[in-house]
């Protein structure tokens, strides 16, 4: 198989080229310009999912944390106050 990148001819086992190390073989992907609208419009939604996908996870965690961490203090006080301590 020839790399398209360095144009050097690998055997046809090899998926990764010998000279310049670029992977041969590619998942099936279609270029953007050659998809329809629909398929375009699929893969953004796709993409865009991800995106807000990840951003809620980092959303959750600030908000699981806030509330262990409220909780936490709120047992703090709780506990100190029947010893007489002032926390403040």
């Amino acid at each position: 198989m020839k790399c398209p990148r360095c144009k050097t001819v690998n055997d046809n086992k090899r998926t990764i080229c010998t000279k310049c190390g670029y992977y041969l073989y590619r998942n099936s992907t279609t270029p953007r310009s050659m998809m329809t609208k629909a398929e375009i419009a699929a893969l953004d939604r796709k993409l865009m999912w991800n995106k807000v996908k990840k951003v809620l996870t980092w959303v959750w965690r600030i908000l699981v944390i806030l509330a262990v961490t409220y909780w936490i203090i709120a047992l703090i006080v709780f506990a100190t106050s029947g010893l007489g301590v002032k926390l403040f």
